[in-house]
C-alpha cells in the first residue's frame, strides 16, 4: 500500500486564479472540458489539501478513498485535505463546484456551525 500512496499525486489549492482569497467557484462542465489540458488528470487518483464542495446538476459516481459514490442531481459531494479522489467523465457533467483552501476554512471555521464541520469532515 506504501507504494501506491507515494504515487498518488498531491494536488495543492491553485492560488492563481482567485488571488490571496482561497475560494475558486468551478463550472463542473467546463472543468471536464479541460482535464486533458491538466498535468495530473482529474479522472486518475489524486489527493487534494484544500476542501470541495461539489453540487451536481447531473447524476453519476466520484471515487472517494478508492469507493464508488453514486450522487444525483441536487446531492452534496464533499472531499477534503488529504482524501483520495478521482472524476468519472464517462458520461456529461454539469453543475458546480466550491474549492476552498485550508487557511481559508481556518479562518470562517469559528463563524459556522460545530455540526455543520462535523458533517463536512465525516
Amino acid at each position: 500500500m506504501a507504494e501506491i500512496s507515494s504515487s498518488i499525486p498531491d494536488i495543492g489549492f491553485h492560488y492563481g486564479r482567485t488571488g490571496a482569497c482561497g475560494v475558486e467557484l468551478l463550472d463542473l462542465g467546463s472543468f471536464r472540458r479541460r482535464a486533458g489540458s491538466y498535468r495530473n488528470a482529474p479522472d486518475r487518483a489524486h489527493r487534494i489539501l484544500f476542501h470541495c464542495l461539489f453540487f451536481p446538476a447531473c447524476g453519476g459516481t466520484h471515487e472517494i478513498d478508492f469507493k464508488s459514490v453514486a450522487f444525483e442531481s441536487g446531492d452534496i459531494i464533499y472531499v477534503g485535505p488529504g482524501q483520495v479522489h478521482a472524476w468519472n467523465f464517462a458520461r456529461a457533467m454539469s453543475g458546480s463546484g466550491l474549492l476552498i483552501s485550508e487557511e481559508f476554512m481556518r479562518r470562517i471555521a469559528p463563524l459556522l456551525p460545530t455540526y455543520l464541520l462535523f458533517d463536512l469532515r465525516r
